[in-house]
């Protein structure tokens, strides 16, 4: 009786942390498929919790799932729709998104 207790009350704070998570999640992710439905598109940064950027210059470039992202890595800075690799990021390490502004060159004279 008290194993199945034990095992019950543990169940539970597992379910409840799960919920939790996901409740984290959830508005992270759609303010990030916001981004990549946006007409036109306008590239923006994925910040992560270790400090890694990536940059998502192409709607292409990103697939949201439920509780992870995949990151398509360009094949350079100046590549549209081609990418190197793919990237699976958990949507819990998504700490901020913002707009991806290219710099531009100087004129030249």
């Amino acid at each position: 009786m008290i194993q199945s207790t034990v095992a019950t009350v543990k169940a539970n704070a597992e379910r409840s942390a799960l919920l939790e998570s996901q409740e984290k999640r959830t508005p992270m992710r759609e303010r990030i498929l916001q981004l990549l439905r946006q007409q036109p598109f306008q590239p923006f940064r994925l910040h992560l919790t270790n400090g890694m950027v990536h940059v998502i210059r192409h709607p292409d470039h990103l697939m949201v799932a439920q509780t992870y992202l995949v990151v398509g890595v360009p094949v350079s800075d100046t590549a549209t729709h081609e990418v190197s690799e793919v990237i699976n990021r958990s949507l819990l390490h998504v700490v901020a998104v913002e707009p991806f502004i290219a710099a531009t060159p100087p004129a030249a004279n």
